[in-house]
């Protein structure tokens, strides 16, 4: 904050005044924020931090995975399933020092993918009994199934009639509650 100072100086019956504005910085009044806290693999969070001051202000921003940054605006994606406390610190280096650490925890949630395996029984099947069942290892989601001979099922346990004969396959994508998506093809 800036300041009007007068300085008055007397001397043999004489007064003299000199008024100026002295910058007397104030501690950091930093405003983090944290964008985009929850998803599946691949989420981008962005952090934000803005800092009112008379001199510049570093930043270090500690993501809970292992990455930091120096930036005060910082896009970063999370690839592991996981629960990340963020540490976000600002600093002068002139001035009047000052630094301040705010620690956000449990800022940021990484849901697992859904495991999209499944299970065909039988396997081999008589062309006259073209029958199996298909399970999906995921239960706590929606399923999706899209066969080679033209058939889909919504649905993550079912029995299914081959409409072909052959080497037939299928592809599986399961969504979890969370919105989390794989899939997989098998034979």
């Amino acid at each position: 904050a800036y300041h009007d100072v007068t300085l008055t100086i007397s001397e043999s019956g004489c007064t003299a005044s000199y008024t100026d504005s002295v910058g007397v910085a104030q501690s950091i009044l930093p405003d983090f924020q944290i964008e985009n806290t929850s998803g599946c693999p691949g989420l981008v969070a962005q952090v934000v931090a803005q800092t009112e001051s008379l001199v510049p202000v570093n930043y270090i921003w500690n993501f809970g995975d292992g990455f930091v940054s120096s930036q005060g605006i910082t896009v970063y994606t999370y690839e592991m399933p996981g629960t990340y406390s963020i540490t976000a610190t600002a600093f002068t280096n002139e001035g009047c020092y000052d630094s301040l650490t705010i620690t956000f925890p449990n800022a940021v949630t990484i849901f697992p993918n859904p495991d999209p395996s499944f299970t065909i029984d039988p396997q081999t099947m008589d062309v006259t009994d073209a029958e199996t069942h298909i399970t999906s290892v995921y239960q706590d989601g929606s399923c999706q199934y899209f066969m080679s001979d033209g058939g889909e099922m919504d649905e993550c346990e079912f029995d299914y009639g081959w409409l072909a004969s052959g080497v037939q396959t299928i592809t599986h994508f399961v969504t979890s509650a969370e919105g989390c998506v794989s899939s997989t093809t098998g034979q």
